[in-house]
């Protein structure tokens, strides 16, 4: 979830600038990131929502290069360099916020995720706990399980025990939805503080559909699909 400015790994053979310029309010940055969200990135095709930052001086003119740094949806961050006219120079890195979450399976340990994920409703851990960050408070933040249609089947909202940073809701208030659903998804909404826009993204398609297995067979391949035993 943490993200912001930091400090590069690699540091410039010049006189570092002076932390002060670009920690203590002597620059304008502005955020953009694509789609709706105004305070995070959040589950895109093909991956993240893009961000672009813009540096602006203010009291202390200075440059940057490149002009606009932009994160592509690929891209966890990205780097750039503050310069001054009196040579000093601070490499810097944009780690823009990103919506992360957990959804338990029974395949894998607990673990956060930013990407969309592709999931049978099998593998979704009943007894776990459906868990959700942003940069901030999330407002109204409600879990949607939706068929092949787009229609809503069920919805509940999540709550935070620890002041709006984590907001949970137990799988088992979803679970009677995502067993049976032959096709569909599981959706976040909420309210984003920034802009007041209602926002929804998709956190993980299920489908049915059984994995494809290839064999050799005499010199042939042959495809067929696992079938799902039910206990």
């Amino acid at each position: 979830m943490g993200g912001g400015i930091s400090g590069a790994h690699a540091r410039s053979p010049q006189r570092i600038l002076p932390p002060r310029i670009c920690h203590r309010g002597r620059h304008a940055g502005r955020h953009h990131y694509a789609g709706s969200s105004g305070s995070c990135r959040i589950p895109a095709g093909g991956g993240l929502s893009e961000a672009t930052l813009i540096v602006k001086p203010s009291d202390k003119p200075f440059t940057v290069q490149p002009d606009k740094v932009h994160v592509s949806s690929q891209e966890a961050g990205a780097d750039f360099v503050v310069s001054t006219e009196e040579g000093d120079s601070l490499p810097l890195r944009f780690n823009p916020p990103r919506l992360i979450f957990e959804l338990p399976l029974l395949t894998e340990p607990p673990m956060w995720r930013a990407s969309r994920m592709l999931l049978h409703p099998r593998m979704i851990d009943t007894e776990g706990t459906i868990r959700v960050r942003g940069a901030g408070e999330l407002e109204d933040p409600k879990i949607s399980v939706r068929n092949h249609h787009g229609q809503p089947v069920k919805t509940t909202k999540l709550t935070s025990r620890d002041g709006g940073i984590t907001y949970v809701v137990p799988v088992s208030k979803l679970v009677s939805t995502t067993t049976v659903l032959s096709r569909g998804r599981i959706d976040l909404e909420w309210t984003d503080p920034s802009n007041n826009k209602r926002i929804s993204v998709t956190l993980a398609d299920v489908e049915t559909t059984e994995p494809v297995a290839v064999t050799l067979d005499g010199g042939t391949f042959n495809r067929h699909r696992h079938r799902t035993t039910k206990t």
